[in-house]
Parts: structure tokens; C-alpha cells; sequence
């Protein structure tokens, strides 16, 4: 029987009580304030960054509309050269890039088809061929205007680019259109601010939900529709179009996976002939460095509640201190007169003198009891105990024995009552019912042998002859005496050797035994199919977990560091996952067949024995079962695996 744990005393047990009631419910609300005040805090400070960063978003619109029209601006300027001398597309270069305010990533001199690279700045590869029309005089739209568009990723060291490129006309002294200016430039927008300060960083949309500036250059020219959140920008481009100026969180368009809060606006949309042409600037901040002041507020908020709890609870503990010790001491007074009761006279009583009238009561009744019922209790107690395990081990014995005999007694009894009877009219019936006679006699007395030996088993009177045992020879032997049961009912039995020669450390006799209880198993639950039998040496982990619960433990680990493994797996009726950890215990029968329920259990006995392990896994009924053995090598290190 466990060792019960002692008892509590009443004081400790009361104060234990009151503190387990008060304390949480003290830390819970306490809890339950920092959690509602910081709840309100992040949304409060959440409140703010949506709404910085819509206001930054409007104010990048206005700074990149505003950038785009002075290059424009710049652009058409530096194009109105008053005095254009034939043939010199060299010197048209120069002056056009000395009269730019910025300077460009590209310059172009072009024929007025653009076809011909009359002077370049960065090359001979012409700069829009595929984004702008063909400028010639039939074109009713004759002279041309500057043209923009972006075509083109950002260099490796741009912060945040937007690609342009821009072209203008040349005209000589007559008016003659002669050639073309080609710009490309690159506009850079770092955040107007330091992203901690909640301005976030711009990027820009199309309204055809092409990205057309973003941080990442892998970004550049691609559809929202390409997105992780391609919906989230969908709905996002959709409101800006529609004049909202508001905020949305993304989680994948960073390129990190972190969470991201946006603000956006709709801007018209440069250099477009349609005036309804508009993009979408965002201003994104990743939502972590948004709430970083949120750190602050909590270290100062835990400081303030930690303190306030210890004022409380110390506050709270010193009353239940005081409280326990007075509800105590009429309890803790009984209890001590109780354990001097043994020294007492018997004319002596428990004194009668509490304050409570209860207690003075049960001094009383306790007087004349406590020594009568603890007698009687014990000796109760043990009579009763002595009488359930009796009784328990007589039920289980007769139980187990008699089902496992009446069953091949009633053979021989009904074989030779037939043949006492005079039933049979030939002499081969009469060769039948005495072969089943015989039969039945052969099957009883292999029960009362595994009855026998389980008991020397577990009495640890069995003694095993550990030897050099080749395996295979061992298993073929077993094989080969269940090879008229696997013919009987048409089973095969595919073996998998190791491909070199096995050597265990066992008693030969009782490997055989375990060999042939296994296989003896395994045809009998198996009505078709086959069955394998696979060898396996390796180099064991320690501690190899088993289905039934127990380890391979160190009697296994031979001096070549190798682990035999024995795996005998049929296709057969299989068993309920409930039912696996009850097969090893003796007189278990988990399916109606033959048997006394004794062979795993004998099995189970012997592997310890010869200081091996065994264990039964199935997948559940009709899906087949799997016995593996694991046995110590006795191979030699020169026999070990790659040696």
C-alpha cells in the first residue's frame, strides 16, 4: 500500500485555504488592470500612427508631385536652346546638361524618330524606344510635349527610387523640329523622418495596381495582384481611388513577413493625358516600430502594479496570519489534549473548557471513543484486507485455470464418448476422433508446461546458458517447424537476413522457443497474405523506447556497440491499441482462439532473461501487427558493421 502524505495541520491547512482564495483573486485583478490599461494604451498609440501615417502619406503625394513637375519644369528649360548650330549634336548635349538643375542618370541626343543615338551620356542603348510615340511632323499632336513614365528598376544604391524618363524637343532657328532630348533620372525618397517618429516610408501605386516605387527593387513593375496581399491592396486601391484617405495593416508587402500598418492618398497622376489618372502613395511603417514607445509605458506601468501587488498581498497576508492563528486555536488545544490521552489516567478527561460548545461536545464523545474505535478499526481493517486478497487470488486462479483446461478436457471426453458410443462406422473415423483425442491430450499438456514454466519464471528458478548463438540458424529452425502450419493455411513467409552472418549473446533453446511462440502467433491471426521476417544489426541509441512502455536497457549494449533487431510482421487481424499493453500478461486473450493466452507472456519472461526486450505495435484491428526483438551482438569489432 502507498505511503499516504502527511497531514496538514488545521492552522496551516485554514491559511493555506484563505491565502489560495484571496492571493490569486488579489494578482487576477491586478492582471486583469494591467491588461484592460495597456489594451487601451496600444490603442490609443495604434490611433496615433494611423493617423500620422495617413498624414504623411498625403504629404509624400505632395512632395513627389511637387518633384516631378520641377524636373518637368527643368526638362522643358533646359531644352530651349535659342540658337541650335547644324551637326553638332555634341555641343546640344553639353549645354543641355549645363542648363539642367539636377543631374540626370542618362542623357540622349536623338534623331527625331528616336531611331538614331546622335550623343548619349551613358551609351549607345537608346532610352524610350517602347514608351514613347513616334515624334514625325504627321503628328497631329505636332509639336510634341514632354512625355514621363517609369521603365526601369532602381540602382542598387537608390534608398527608395522612382525611375523616370522624359523627353523633349530641340528646334533650330526656323522652328524646325530637329531633334530629340532623352532624360532618365532617378528620384530618391528616403522617410521624411526617422521611422520611429511614425512618417513610415512611400511607396507608390498605379491605378492599374502596378507598383511603381518601393524599398525593395524586387518589387519594381510588378501587379498587387502578385502580392501575399494582393486582396488587402486591392481594397486599399479601390478606397484611394475613391478619395479615402485612411489606413490598412499588410503583412507580407515589407518583404520580411512582419507585420505592416499603411496610411494612403490618391494623387493625380503626372504627365497622364487623362486628368482622372491618379496614383496611390503609401506611407508603411512596419507596426513593431510603431509601438515601440508602447515599451516605456509598460515598464512603467508593471513598476507602479508590481509595487502596488506587494503593498496588497503583504497587507492581506498579515490579516489571514492573525485571522487563522484565532480560528485555530480552539482545534490545535483538542488536538493536544488527544495526544496526551495515552498518559492520562482513566479517571482523567479531555478538558471540557472552549469557548465553543461544539468543541467541549466532541471533547466529550472523544473521551470514551477514540480507544474503542481505533481497536476495532484496525483489527477491521487487516481482517478485511487479508479476506479481498484471498478472495481476489483464489477467483483469478480458478478462473484462468479452469477456462484454459475445460476446453481440450471436453475434447478427449467428446472423442472418446463417440467412440465409446459405437458412432463411428469406419475405421478411419475412429483414427480421427483418436487423433483428436491425442491432439486435445498434446494441446493440454502444453498448457500445464507453460503453466509450469511461467511459475519457474517468475519464481526466477529458470536458468538460461548464455552462449555465441547464430541467429539465422536458430530462426530457420523455427521456421521450418511452423512450416506445416504455413502450408495448412496457405500463408508464406518471405525472410529478410542480414546479409552478413548474425551473432547473439543467448540461450539457444530459449531463443527457439520465443521464435516459434512469435511465429505460432502470428499464423494463427494471419488468414492470408505473408509474412516477413527481417534481421537487422546497428549501432543502437541509448534508451530505444518500446510500445510497451519499457526501454532497451544497458544489459544490451554488447563491447562492438551494435543492437540485433528481429522484426516478424504479419498482414493478420492486427489489435485494438487498448488491448496491446495487456497481450504480455499471462492468460490474456485478446481475439477467440486457441490457447491458453501464455506464449507472450513466456516470451516477454525469456528476453529479460537473456537481457533482451520485446514489443508489440498494431496499427488497430485488420491492419496487421509487428513483434520486435531486440537482442545484445556478440559480434566481434572486427565483425562490426564497415569493418
Amino acid at each position: 500500500m502507498p505511503k499516504l502524505p502527511a497531514p496538514y495541520s488545521f492552522r496551516r491547512l485554514l491559511l493555506s485555504r484563505l491565502l489560495l482564495l484571496t492571493i490569486p483573486a488579489l494578482i487576477l485583478g491586478v492582471g486583469l488592470t494591467y491588461f484592460m490599461t495597456y489594451r487601451k494604451a496600444r490603442s490609443a498609440l495604434l490611433e496615433t500612427v494611423r493617423q500620422n501615417l495617413t498624414q504623411s502619406a498625403s504629404r509624400y503625394g505632395e512632395t513627389i508631385d511637387s518633384d516631378i513637375r520641377r524636373v518637368q519644369q527643368d526638362v522643358a528649360i533646359a531644352t530651349l536652346i535659342p540658337h541650335v548650330p547644324p551637326n553638332t549634336p555634341a555641343t546640344i548635349l553639353t549645354q543641355v546638361e549645363q542648363r539642367l538643375a539636377f543631374t540626370p542618370d542618362c542623357l540622349q541626343i536623338q534623331s527625331i524618330n528616336g531611331d538614331d543615338i546622335l550623343a548619349s551620356t551613358c551609351g549607345t542603348q537608346a532610352l524610350g524606344q517602347t514608351l514613347f510615340p513616334r515624334w514625325a511632323a504627321e503628328d497631329p499632336h505636332y509639336p510634341p510635349e514632354i512625355f514621363t513614365a517609369q521603365v526601369f528598376n532602381s540602382p542598387p544604391t537608390a534608398d527608395n527610387p522612382l525611375s523616370l524618363q522624359l523627353l523633349g524637343p530641340i528646334y533650330d532657328a526656323s522652328g524646325a523640329l530637329r531633334y530629340r532630348v532623352a532624360v532618365q533620372m532617378t528620384l530618391n525618397y528616403i522617410p521624411i523622418a526617422p521611422l520611429d517618429s511614425l512618417a513610415g516610408y512611400p511607396v507608390i501605386l498605379n491605378q492599374e495596381g502596378k507598383i511603381l516605387m518601393h524599398p525593395l527593387r524586387d518589387r519594381l513593375d510588378r501587379e498587387i495582384t502578385e502580392e501575399p496581399d494582393a486582396e488587402r491592396l486591392a481594397s486599399l486601391l479601390e478606397n484611394a481611388l475613391d478619395g479615402k484617405n485612411t489606413y490598412i495593416h499588410l503583412f507580407s508587402f515589407g518583404g520580411d513577413g512582419v507585420e505592416l500598418i499603411a496610411g494612403y492618398t490618391a494623387i493625380a497622376a503626372p504627365f497622364s493625358a487623362d486628368p482622372d489618372e491618379r496614383w496611390v502613395v503609401l506611407a508603411i511603417a512596419p507596426l513593431a516600430q510603431t509601438l515601440t514607445p508602447l515599451g516605456h509605458i509598460r515598464q512603467t506601468l508593471l513598476t507602479f502594479l508590481l509595487t502596488l501587488t506587494l503593498v496588497l498581498i503583504t497587507a492581506t497576508m498579515t490579516a489571514i496570519v492573525l485571522i487563522a492563528r484565532e480560528m485555530a486555536r480552539p482545534v490545535e488545544k483538542l488536538r493536544d489534549d488527544v495526544l496526551r490521552e495515552e498518559k492520562l489516567y482513566v479517571t482523567e478527561r479531555i478538558a471540557q473548557n472552549f469557548q465553543i460548545a461544539e468543541f467541549n461536545q466532541l471533547a466529550g464523545a472523544i473521551n470514551s471513543m477514540i480507544r474503542r474505535l481505533i481497536s476495532w478499526a484496525e483489527e477491521l481493517e487487516g481482517a478485511w484486507k487479508e479476506a479481498q486478497l484471498a478472495n481476489q487470488l483464489k477467483s483469478e486462479f480458478l478462473s484462468t485455470v479452469s477456462h484454459n483446461l475445460r476446453t481440450p478436457l471436453n475434447g478427449i471426453i467428446g472423442s472418446l464418448q463417440i467412440l465409446m458410443d459405437g458412432y463411428c462406422d469406419t475405421r478411419e473415423e475412429e483414427l480421427e476422433f483418436l487423433d483428436k483425442a491425442k491432439q486435445s491430450t498434446l494441446y493440454l499438456k502444453r498448457i500445464i508446461d507453460d503453466i509450469l514454466d511461467l511459475s519457474q519464471l517468475e519464481k526466477g528458478k529458470l536458468d538460461v546458458e548464455m552462449d555465441r548463438v547464430p541467429l539465422m540458424e536458430v530462426l530457420e529452425e523455427a521456421i521450418a517447424f511452423q512450416e506445416p502450419a504455413l502450408q495448412a493455411k496457405n500463408l508464406t513467409l518471405r525472410l529478410q537476413p542480414w546479409p552478413e552472418p548474425v551473432v547473439v549473446h543467448a540461450d539457444r533453446d530459449k531463443l527457439r522457443q520465443v521464435f516459434l511462440s512469435i511465429l505460432d502467433n502470428a499464423i494463427k491471426f494471419t488468414p492470408k497474405g505473408e509474412i516477413t521476417v527481417t534481421t537487422t544489426l546497428t549501432f543502437h541509441q541509448p534508451d530505444l523506447p518500446l510500445a510497451n512502455g519499457s526501454l532497451v536497457t544497458q544489459d544490451l549494449r554488447s563491447p562492438s556497440g551494435q543492437l540485433v533487431i528481429i522484426t516478424i510482421q504479419d498482414p493478420g487481424v492486427g489489435v485494438a491499441p487498448e488491448q496491446q499493453a495487456k497481450l504480455f500478461r499471462p492468460f490474456v486473450l485478446v481475439h477467440a482462439a486457441s490457447g491458453a493466452g501464455l506464449g507472450l507472456a513466456i516470451a516477454r519472461n525469456l528476453m529479460d532473461l537473456m537481457g533482451g526486450a520485446i514489443e508489440l505495435a498494431s496499427a488497430g484491428v485488420n491492419q496487421g501487427t509487428t513483434v520486435t526483438l531486440y537482442l545484445a551482438s556478440a559480434q566481434r569489432s572486427r565483425e562490426a558493421i564497415g569493418g
